[in-house]
């Protein structure tokens, strides 16, 4: 049978036994000194939670809540400080929709040899305004946007400013590339035009220094289609 050491100690003390050589694990009070939390610091013979040293215990290891990786302090475990944990900033997956575009749209269409249809962006924030013709029936354009079939960019004007001119005149930039999707909200009675456009695209605009345009919205209805 065997005994603990804290057992052993509380015995000899109540007996009265003088011991020449202290018994293994018993201090003055021949109390056991090395259990669990009792602050000794020893690395050898004593375990986690005391103060010693040993994770967990408060005393700069991780997962003691003492700023290392893993207890809430910012160091990707979920608190809340960008780094890619969920935390609720842009682009860590959380759902943030990332930039806001604040443009105001319209669209009108273009009857001729092809079928046009000019999208005009306002962004007075920006400030900026933009014009994109787009024309059907066509195969090919150099910008990198999914159209709808048979439709492509023709061409796109931009000016530095919250308004574009009626006569189109002087664009200050030729936005010339761009990356994303435009998609059709139905279309007309005999299914030659869109009756609106969804646009989730960015525009290179060609500009000096380098800059780009988002366009994120849904639904700008077309002008002069009869859609009924």
């Amino acid at each position: 049978m065997t005994r603990s050491t804290a057992l052993t100690c509380l015995l000899a003390s109540i007996v009265g036994v003088t011991l020449s050589v202290p018994l293994a694990g018993c201090g003055d009070d021949q109390v056991a000194d090395t259990e669990v939390g009792d602050g000794d610091g020893d690395t050898d013979d004593s375990t986690p939670g005391d103060g010693d040293g040993d994770t967990g215990d408060g005393d700069g290891d991780p997962g003691d809540g003492d700023g290392d990786t893993g207890d809430g302090d910012g160091d990707g475990d979920g608190d809340g400080d960008g780094d890619g944990d969920g935390d609720g900033d842009t682009g860590d997956g959380d759902g943030d929709p990332g930039p806001v575009d604040t443009s105001t749209y319209s669209a009108v269409v273009m009857p001729g040899g092809f079928d046009r249809i000019t999208i005009t962006r306002v962004n007075i924030d920006e400030p900026n305004c933009t014009r994109m013709v787009i024309y059907s029936p066509v195969m090919f354009d150099d910008f990198d946007i999914d159209m709808p079939a048979q439709w492509q960019i023709e061409e796109v004007y931009n000016w530095r400013q919250g308004w574009c001119p009626m006569d189109n005149a002087n664009p200050m930039n030729f936005p010339d590339a761009g990356t994303g999707k435009i998609t059709v909200g139905g279309w007309d009675a005999l299914m030659t035009y869109p009756c609106a456009l969804n646009f989730d695209i960015e525009l290179d605009m060609a500009s000096d220094p380098p800059s780009t345009t988002i366009w994120k919205t849904n639904g700008v209805a077309v002008d002069g289609v009869n859609c009924g």
